[in-house]
């Protein structure tokens, strides 16, 4: 029982949690229905399930390729960089998922060659150069750096001009895919997806019905995502 209730109260202290009680405790006493509206909306974009709702179609809108070891490229989007004291720690969360399914990917394939695409944003070091060094801490793999690009159309444009009309494994977050796809078969390629780093959840418990930051940064995610492909779509941009 005192487990239980030590896990309550974490999850009742949770930043998000905290602001939506205290937002709900305003629309009693205010009696005020921008407080109780507000509650809402943090409330539903912070529960895991309706989170997942918004993310998850993005992340199933794309199958994943078949591993043929006769690809011999797979070409990797980097993530969130940090300035942090070492390469892994540098490396987001989303960015290290994506590392480690590419040089996964990699050891299935002959002759493979990584190709890390991403450059620098906000003045922070082009994560290109960053998956470069934690790859060469991992053993000795092949790879280009590609650290010129900030978006995703410059990725791919940049991509196209290493590979040209070769097949390869294109590696990013699985809600980050159906764009990435359309850009580069807009531009050319003939990208093999590799989804990655899922935020969806296969299962809930009553955890999952507290709000939580990291649900409305899904819902971030994903709401860029649907915007991104919206705006390609009305120029024309489809695969």
């Amino acid at each position: 029982m005192l487990f239980w209730l030590r896990k309550l109260a974490v999850y009742l202290l949770d930043p998000l949690s905290l602001l939506v009680l205290t937002l709900l405790l305003a629309s009693v006493w205010r009696r005020s229905r921008i407080a109780l509206l507000t509650a809402a909306v943090l409330y539903f974009a912070g529960i895991t399930p309706v989170a997942d709702m918004i993310v998850k179609p993005l992340e199933l809108m794309v199958d994943p390729a078949a591993v043929n070891p006769e690809v011999k490229k797979v070409v990797v989007l980097t993530g969130g960089i940090f300035e942090r004291p070492d390469p892994v720690s540098s490396c987001g969360c989303s960015s290290i998922k994506r590392l480690v399914a590419g040089v996964a990917l990699c050891r299935m394939l002959s002759n493979c060659t990584l190709i890390f695409s991403g450059g620098s944003l906000f003045g922070k070091r082009a994560g290109a150069r960053v998956y470069s060094e934690v790859v060469s801490m991992l053993g000795r793999y092949r790879y280009v750096v590609e650290d010129r690009s900030k978006t995703t159309y410059e990725n791919a444009a940049a991509v196209a001009r290493i590979v040209g009309d070769e097949p390869f494994y294109l590696v990013t977050s699985a809600y980050h895919m159906p764009r990435s796809v359309m850009l580069f078969e807009h531009l050319g390629t003939r990208p093999l997806p590799y989804p990655s780093d899922y935020l969806s959840e296969d299962r809930y418990t009553f955890a999952d019905f507290f709000p939580r930051a990291r649900n409305v940064r899904k819902v971030e995610l994903a709401l860029h995502e649907y915007l991104g492909l919206v705006f390609y779509l009305l120029r024309g941009y489809s695969s």
